[in-house]
């Protein structure tokens, strides 16, 4: 794992959770997808988690863009799945949250 990688994808969970994306990191498809509505439901909903405890690479899916999985973990013991998608110029072409274990 890129250490450059993984510390752009935790930047970007931290920019969710605050809702200061940078849509010139985006790809065009991805930042119209992403309405300003989403961004500030996303920080709503993650706002009070607070920062991780823990950002842990999981693995990686290569196919026309590559998805790096992410465990995330929160001082309350929740953990997330974090999933962050860059297309082969570096572009973020999708970015993703789940519950994770």
């Amino acid at each position: 794992m890129d250490p450059a990688i993984a510390k752009r994808a935790a930047d970007w969970f931290h920019r969710v959770q605050t809702g200061s994306v940078d849509r010139t990191q985006l790809t065009p498809d991805f930042s119209a997808r992403l309405t300003d509505a989403n961004v500030t439901a996303l920080a709503a909903q993650l706002a009070d988690l607070g920062d991780p405890v823990t950002f842990d690479f999981v693995r990686e899916i290569d196919a026309d863009v590559t998805t790096y999985i992410f465990r995330i973990t929160f001082k309350s013991a929740l953990k997330l799945s974090w999933s962050f998608t860059l297309d082969p110029s570096g572009k973020i072409a999708k970015f993703a949250l789940k519950p994770g274990s």
